[in-house]
C-alpha cells in the first residue's frame, strides 16, 4: 500500500526523514505498535479535541492514557472535549477516523505532545489510514510541528489511581 498522497506531500515539503510502513488495519494503537514490532512507548495515539474552542491534536504514548486535570493545570486550559467521529470526518477529511497524523500546518491545529515520548528516537504514528504508519526521529517532529510539551498523560498501568478525575472533570 502506498502512503496517502497529502501526507507523503507533507512530510516531503518538511524534509522530515520518515519511513512509511504498511500493516493490517487494528483497532488500537497498542495493536498498532504491536503489529509493527513497535515500542509501545514510541507508538503515537492522536487524540482530536477542542480546546477552550480550539482545534488541538493531543499526541501521547501508546500504553498511556489521556489525563485531562493534567493537562488542563499544565496548558491553562479551561474547557476541552474530544470531537465526534463525525467531527472528525469533516475536519481531517482526507483521514480515517482514528488515524490522523500530528501536523499543525497541514490541519491548522495545535499540537500538544506528552512528555512521555523518549526524546532520543523515533515516534510511529498512523498516516491517514488504519493501514499505514509513518516512523520518524521525535526531534524532527517537535523541530516541524512546534509542539507544546507537557504533561497529560498516564502510563496505563496506573490508571486505577487517576481515573476519577479523567471521569469527573472532562470538561
Amino acid at each position: 500500500m502506498s502512503l496517502p498522497i497529502k501526507v507523503q506531500t507533507y512530510l516531503n515539503e518538511h524534509n522530515y526523514h520518515y519511513k512509511h510502513m504498511s500493516h493490517e488495519p487494528t483497532e488500537t494503537a497498542l495493536e498498532t505498535a504491536a503489529s509493527v514490532h513497535c515500542p509501545q512507548r514510541r507508538m503515537a495515539k492522536v487524540l482530536a479535541c477542542r480546546i477552550d474552542g480550539e482545534k488541538g491534536l493531543l499526541v501521547l504514548p501508546a500504553n498511556e492514557r489521556f489525563h485531562a486535570e493534567s493537562f488542563k493545570d499544565s496548558t491553562g486550559t479551561r474547557h476541552i472535549e474530544l470531537m465526534s467521529e463525525s467531527e472528525m470526518e469533516m475536519t481531517f477529511d482526507d483521514c480515517e477516523v482514528g488515524a490522523i497524523p500530528p501536523f499543525s500546518e497541514l490541519y491548522n491545529a495545535t499540537i500538544f505532545l506528552s512528555n512521555h515520548f523518549e526524546k532520543d528516537g523515533d515516534i510511529y504514528f498512523n498516516a491517514g489510514t488504519h493501514r499505514d504508519l509513518v516512523r520518524i526521529p521525535y526531534l524532527e517532529l517537535v523541530k516541524n510541528e512546534r509542539p507544546m510539551i507537557s504533561f497529560f498523560s498516564v502510563p496505563i498501568k496506573e490508571w486505577e489511581t487517576y481515573k476519577d478525575d479523567y471521569i469527573h472533570n472532562f470538561s
